[in-house]
């Protein structure tokens, strides 16, 4: 990190926690607390919200009101309580007690004290006692509404399901006739793993999309070398049948947030290539209109042309 940067976050770190509980401070407090002059601050702060250029996806979070002699920060960043939640305290006490095996001696002194603070506070939490402990996992709570109940006792019995399911991209829902072989988590979302129909092929229904269900006359069986874990692949829901790559280029505006989140190449030029598992054509369109000029599609060509097609449709 070049120097001047170093020292501009090390400022803002500084004069951000005065903002956090929404009031304004005043340029004089401001000069006084950190002793930077109030335009160097000021420069600090319009960095924070100033961009050259805004890539298409990116939502702002935080904005930044000045008056002659007075500055207001407003964002839902600083909305979040201050106080930790036991996990949190329990992953700062590891994490202090990783540092202190890489510091001088001098330092441990100060990094004891702190881990014997932190401990304190976490025995004193009634969550400690009450909740589960925090290296426990538990499971994601199934909402007990009447999709969840049918689908829950479908899957138990073997009976078949009747369910109206509204795709994301529709305006109503379709009524399909499925096998539900179980429901999964996945990133705090529950899905219907079932054989369809009408579609004749293994499908993963949101069960948020489900706007009503009722177990049908017929039963099934499940197959005997049936997986769901065969079924997903890093944390996503994907049935073999159905997945087609799809290579998207990013432009170098947005390379380092698609970069963050995916794996890929990176170009020359700064830009990011991906290759996506797609198995909803809607949502490969959707995924890459919403970058605007910033991304394109590479292959395949069938999704080349919906997303010409999606634009045209805007167009006219």
């Amino acid at each position: 990190m070049p120097a001047d940067a170093r020292a501009r976050l090390h400022r803002l770190l500084g004069i951000i926690p005065h903002f956090a509980d929404g009031e304004e401070v005043s340029l004089a407090e401001l000069t006084e607390l950190t002793g930077v002059q109030a335009e160097e601050l000021l420069d600090d702060l319009r960095d924070l919200t100033d961009y050259v250029i805004e890539p298409a996806g990116y939502v702002g979070g935080m904005g930044i009101q000045l008056e002659p002699d007075r500055v207001s920060i407003h964002s839902s960043h600083f909305l979040r309580p201050m106080r930790l939640t036991l996990q949190e305290l329990c992953a700062l006490e590891l994490g202090l007690a990783v540092l202190r095996g890489t510091r001088p001696i001098d330092e441990r002194v100060l990094i004891d004290r702190t881990r014997e603070r932190v401990r304190q506070v976490i025995v004193q939490l009634p969550a400690w006692a009450e909740g589960p402990l925090p290296w426990e996992a538990t499971p994601l709570p199934l909402t007990d509404t009447p999709v969840h109940r049918v689908a829950r006792d479908a899957v138990e019995s073997r009976r078949k399901l009747r369910i109206a399911y509204r795709k994301a991209d529709a305006t109503h829902a379709e009524l399909r006739v499925v096998c539900p072989y179980a429901l999964l988590p996945l990133k705090g979302t529950w899905y219907l793993v079932a054989h369809c129909m009408e579609s004749e092929g293994m499908r993963f229904f949101r069960l948020d999309r489900v706007e009503g269900a009722e177990t049908d006359e017929g039963m099934f069986e499940r197959p005997a070398d049936f997986s769901v874990d065969s079924l997903v692949r890093e944390g996503k829901a994907f049935s073999a049948r159905d997945v087609q790559p799809m290579r998207v280029w990013y432009s170098p505006n947005i390379a380092r947030w698609i970069a963050e989140r995916e794996e890929g190449v990176h170009g020359a030029d700064g830009s990011f290539v991906v290759e996506h598992r797609v198995a909803d054509e809607g949502w490969a369109v959707r995924h890459v209109l919403q970058y605007g000029p910033d991304a394109e599609v590479l292959s395949p060509a069938s999704i080349r042309v919906a997303v010409a097609s999606a634009l045209e449709g805007m167009r006219a």
